[in-house]
């Protein structure tokens, strides 16, 4: 299955065959087909048994070949093809020729599967079409605002301004959209220069794996065979459960999650900020608008607290099946607060940390990052904490960010300045940790990182 196109009909009846083996009651004994097959390969998310259709999986394996050939073009089979087949193009803009054999013909099935997925990620940008291309994630057809006064724009290098490796923010205002140039100068550029490659979009690592090709044909709901005259698809990813994770009887949105949710009702009545919960409004932003402009700091202080508690709760339950009551979080909510209070009845003093001259500089260090999003402005804000040896505090620092694109991002940008406080506060040995699993395995690895987070990584 991974190296040739199977007959639909072949693959019916193997699917026939093990549905046969999954409902008959004995050998040589009919018994009752109480679910089609279709129905038992829809994917768990959405209420199935996530059973493989065959037809798409073959499809998704053989995409896999083909994004082989893409990034290993040293290797024997992708010398051998492209010299019989495409031997003055590549794989992507191959036609399927005459006299082909079955291994290409195979192959070439599932390219308009890999079309659909793969993208570019910038470096010189001498090799991407500006409009040809797909390099902005989230935008599929690039339109130019002012396209006659903007003919000699051609390749994204030109986009580029080498000298400072950042974007040319005029240029890029005037030739496009608001919204599309937001994106491009959200995409954040290495410092060190290095090559154009292609990515697959399917995944945040950047890496093709055949389960978010699968997904991305069982999305399309069409015959595989079909696929390659299809143009329209768009990968997206699948909520596997709307629900409330603690009551089960609404829809989890954020105002149901804080306010309406009866684990949150018990946790705002033991903290005795019940009044929160009064109010109708039904949009989040207004919400805590009206609290933190009606409030007292100490209240307001209390409540923000209790927000993270509640959030954080809500997530352990998800992914590590963990229960916490509501006065359980009340609970924690005042140890926390009662440990800030503590904190700052010691009148620590925050300097900038590349003037101070600590005693426990030549020491190890334990440095916490973390960082919020707002996707409306697209900025973030990145929180840092230095501990010593002891667990002692030592420096605590806050850093803005503009042009943010993702969570993502927002965190790889904290878990950077962490790094670069550690550096510039020169200790020996510096213990970093964060909440982003994605962001602390990628700076664990030596790999090249093809996802979004490659050009910040490559600093560290």
């Amino acid at each position: 299955m991974a190296f040739f196109l199977l007959p639909k009909s072949l693959c019916t009846e193997l699917e026939s065959l093990i549905a046969k083996f999954l409902w008959q009651k004995g050998h040589g004994k009919r018994g009752i087909h109480w679910c089609a097959w279709k129905e038992l390969c829809i994917a768990k998310e959405q209420g199935g048994l996530g059973f493989q259709n065959l037809d798409l999986f073959n499809v998704a394996l053989l995409a896999k070949q083909g994004w082989r050939l893409i990034n290993y073009p040293n290797s024997l089979l992708a010398q051998v093809l492209k010299a019989k087949y495409y031997p003055h193009s590549d794989f992507i803009h191959a036609q399927l020729g005459n006299l082909q054999s079955l291994t290409w013909k195979s192959v070439w099935a599932a390219k308009g599967l890999l079309q659909d997925g793969l993208g570019w990620r910038i470096g010189r940008g001498d090799q991407v079409s500006v409009w040809n291309d797909r390099w902005i994630p989230g935008v599929d057809h690039i339109q130019s605002r002012n396209f006659n006064d903007n003919t000699e724009i051609e390749l994204v290098s030109s986009l580029i301004d080498s000298t400072t490796r950042k974007w040319k923010v005029e240029l890029i205002e005037h030739t496009f959209p608001e919204s599309t140039a937001q994106k491009i100068l959200q995409i954040l550029l290495a410092e060190e220069i290095h090559e154009d490659f292609q990515v697959w979009y399917g995944e945040h690592s950047g890496e093709f794996t055949v389960r978010s090709a699968y997904k991305l044909l069982q999305d399309a709901k069409l015959a595989p065979r079909d696929y390659l005259l299809q143009t329209a698809l768009k990968l997206r990813r699948l909520i596997s459960d709307s629900s409330c994770p603690w009551c089960r009887t609404a829809e989890e949105d954020c105002i149901h999650i804080f306010k309406q949710c009866p684990r949150a009702l018990e946790t705002w009545q033991n903290l005795q900020l019940s009044w929160v919960t009064y109010t109708a409004e039904a949009d989040l932003w207004i919400w805590l608008t009206l609290v933190f402009t009606t409030r007292s700091d100490i209240q307001c202080k209390l409540f923000c607290c209790a927000i993270w508690m509640i959030w954080s709760s809500r997530n352990k339950l998800i992914h590590e099946g963990k229960t916490i009551s509501g006065a359980e979080l009340a609970n924690k909510v005042h140890i926390y607060i009662t440990e800030i209070n503590g904190l700052a009845a010691t009148s620590v003093t925050l300097r900038d940390c590349r003037s101070q001259n600590l005693p426990s500089r030549k020491n190890e260090a334990t440095i916490h990052f973390d960082a919020s999003f707002d996707s409306r402005s697209a900025r973030s804000a990145s929180g840092l904490v230095v501990r010593g040896e002891t667990g002692e505090l030592l420096v605590s620092k806050a850093v803005i960010h503009s042009a943010i694109s993702s969570p993502f991002m927002a965190e790889a940008h904290a878990c950077l300045k962490a790094v670069e406080l550690g550096i510039s506060m020169g200790f020996q040995t510096i213990a970093i940790k964060g909440d982003s699993k994605t962001v602390i395995r990628k700076c664990n690895t030596k790999d090249v990182d093809k996802s979004v987070l490659g050009a910040i990584n490559s600093r560290y």
